[in-house]
């Protein structure tokens, strides 16, 4: 660290008294002095110099003395840390002097011991405000970073429920919460060529940026993938060899992948350690699609995914969600649990998607109270119509 230090003083023999004992420093370049002889040569010295560190400055000087001088130290908002060297017998400035905000003094005549330790205790928190400047400055470079992230990635999660299903014997409706800034939970819908819809709930291990990179990748392939196959444990099959290929990081991701074909009101599904999702029927029964106990994706290279069918009629309502919903926690340390939605859910035949997901949000967060969610908290929920 090169310290670069103002000495404020008329007499002259000051400066070659100050580069005289601290030649070694100056030749080593620790040190870069800056003189001036006067409180108003001094701003100056300022102004030309902004990086000044130090401030050495004597009180009695003509034109303008130290207490002028530091009083338009503050007045300019300049607070460099000012070492006051003074006459012993000038107590009574000295003390105005620390009164304004002086960081230290040495009297004179100099003990230059003492003004060097002084000088050395003035480095080490000018050393700590400097790190603490970049420890400020990373932590907002990172913010913005993560603010950027999670725009990013909230762009990619698909929000236009209405204009998608326009038109359509469907309504549907998706929420996405992460726990912290970017997360590692995502859902997607989109269309196959022979107009059926692909729905997908899938949530990564960890959290933060890797989970976020994770996911994105995994969404990526499920989308490419989804559209080259024709069913869902095909493509769970294929994205889990392609993921495993890669995954040096050893994170792998639970998906639950289904196809809704909406002539047939007929919905094939598959599950890749994912939590079973509830189908709400028309007449209040409640179903949980338990499905075989698959793997999550990335975990091993050769996997087999079995799917299953089940009719999906008018009125009936199907609820994505990741365990950030029944793993909730409350301040008493409880978890929200599946009975919990269960009980919730069989009270909700007829509820719009919309309205389901908001109000399962609105419960989860008054059970919560004032518990900070621990994991991200997805929902996709879809009714057919007439």
């Amino acid at each position: 660290m090169r310290l670069k230090i103002l000495v404020v003083d008329d007499e002259p023999q000051f400066e070659r008294l100050m580069r005289q004992r601290f030649r070694k420093r100056l030749r080593n370049e620790e040190f870069e002095f800056i003189f001036a002889e006067n409180g108003q040569h001094a701003l100056q010295q300022l102004e030309k110099h902004p990086d000044i560190d130090l401030i050495l400055s004597d009180i009695n000087m003509p034109v303008m003395d130290g207490l002028e001088f530091l009083q338009n130290l503050h007045q300019q908002g300049l607070y460099q840390k000012t070492i006051i060297v003074s006459a012993y017998g000038d107590l009574k400035n000295i003390r105005a002097a620390m009164n304004m905000g002086a960081y230290d003094f040495v009297t004179k005549p100099i003990n230059f011991e003492d003004l060097e330790q002084t000088i050395q205790k003035a480095i080490r928190e000018i050393q700590w405000v400097r790190e603490a400047e970049q420890q400020k400055e990373q932590l907002l470079f990172l913010q913005k970073e993560l603010s950027i992230a999670q725009n990013i990635q909230q762009s990619i999660i698909p929000t236009n429920f209405e204009a998608f299903s326009d038109g359509h014997p469907f309504s549907l409706y998706g929420s996405m919460t992460p726990a912290k800034e970017v997360g590692g939970d995502f859902y997607d819908f989109f269309w196959l060529r022979d107009s059926r819809l692909v729905l997908t709930m899938a949530d990564v291990s960890g959290k933060g940026m890797p989970a976020a990179l994770f996911m994105a990748v995994s969404r990526t392939l499920l989308r490419a993938i989804g559209h080259q196959v024709d069913s869902p444990e095909a493509c769970l099959e294929k994205v889990n060899q392609l993921l495993w290929q890669e995954n040096e990081t050893g994170m792998f991701v639970t998906v639950f992948y289904a196809i809704l074909d909406l002539e047939q009101q007929q919905l094939t599904y598959c599950s890749a350690g994912h939590n079973p999702p509830y189908l709400l029927h028309a007449n209040g029964q409640l179903q949980c699609l338990e499905d075989a106990q698959h793997l999550a994706l990335g975990i091993a290279e050769e996997v087999s995914y079995a799917f299953r069918q089940i009719p999906f009629k008018v009125g009936d309502l199907l609820l994505l969600f990741t365990d950030g919903l029944t793993e909730a926690v409350s301040s008493g340390e409880d978890m929200f649990g599946e009975s919990q939605l269960e009980a919730f859910l069989s009270q909700q035949a007829g509820t719009p998607p919309q309205q389901l997901v908001q109000q399962i949000i609105a419960e989860v967060h008054k059970f919560r109270g004032d518990q900070s969610a621990s994991d991200d908290l997805s929902m996709l929920a879809i009714r057919m119509e007439q």
